[in-house]
């Protein structure tokens, strides 16, 4: 990155991805450290709903949700967090019930 007129380092990562085994990928992006979480979130994508919100669920112990796993304006299930620890994570999973 840099984007023009965005603040920040020139050299923060836009996104970072590993794809795991059984279709999760991780992803990380920089951002700005005003947020609650500093200024890196941890991302994970993964195509089964259940999982993902079984995560989500388990991250939420002692977290501050920002965003509970719901359906998402894009269509897809997403939800944030930041964990006990004071790591910033947002969650997609699987397509949004009809």
């Amino acid at each position: 990155m840099p984007i023009d007129d965005m603040p920040g380092p020139p050299d923060w990562v836009m996104h970072g991805q590993l794809d795991l085994e059984g279709g999760i990928t991780l992803m990380a992006a920089d951002g700005p450290a005003t947020r609650s979480s500093g200024n890196v979130d941890i991302c994970l994508y993964g195509e089964d709903t259940s999982e993902m919100e079984a995560i989500f669920t388990q991250l939420s112990d002692d977290a501050d949700v920002t965003l509970p796993f719901a359906p998402a304006p894009w269509g897809n299930m997403f939800g944030q967090l930041v964990d006990k620890f004071g790591i910033g994570w947002m969650l997609e999973g699987g397509p949004a019930p009809e």
